[in-house]
């Protein structure tokens, strides 16, 4: 993996954008307003050169894995810059599961591959059925952040403890 500088983070106080925002921008029917649907739209286009690289037999997984990687530690920082005056999580809150940053680049590829599958006429009930999933499950996130019901998880946090559902692996399912 590259070396990258990254800044502090500049997002203010606020919402954490939910899934409407987050599909809303990816459709192109919002412009992104802040640093956090930027980075997530980010992600469409780097799932997007995947999608095209993979019909011309391109390898770029490992390329696309490290971008992914640095957008979703850009959007952690802005998440945790966005809550830093609140709201605070309810003592002995659970860490949640994955990070935001996790749940909007997960969204973001199952968008695109939906819109994929759409394009090439395939089936997508498969495709549309990991999306509505993936929508639910960045929207409970997003709730129960805002709720306190959850710590918000950061990769950069080595001491957080995951609570899990037993026998599942933690990955998108809240």
């Amino acid at each position: 993996m590259g070396v990258y500088v990254l800044g502090p983070p500049v997002s203010g106080p606020g919402p954490v954008p939910d899934a409407g925002q987050l599909l809303r921008v990816f459709a192109g029917a919002d412009n992104p307003t802040n640093v956090v649907l930027r980075l997530a739209l980010s992600a469409i286009g780097v799932y997007r050169h995947l999608y095209e690289m993979l019909e011309t037999g391109r390898d770029v997984q490992r390329e696309v894995d490290e971008a992914l990687a640095v957008l979703c530690l850009q959007i952690n920082r802005e998440v945790e810059a966005i809550l830093a005056n609140g709201p605070n999580p309810a003592p002995g809150a659970p860490d949640a599961p994955d990070t935001y940053g996790d749940m909007v680049v997960d969204l973001a590829c199952r968008y695109v591959r939906l819109w994929w599958l759409q394009s090439r006429k395939a089936d997508v009930s498969r495709a549309q059925h990991d999306l509505s999933n993936q929508i639910e499950a960045v929207d409970a996130l997003v709730a129960d952040i805002q709720a306190g019901r959850v710590r918000l998880r950061l990769p950069d946090r080595p001491e957080s403890t995951s609570v899990r559902q037993p026998g599942h692996s933690g990955r998108r399912a809240w």
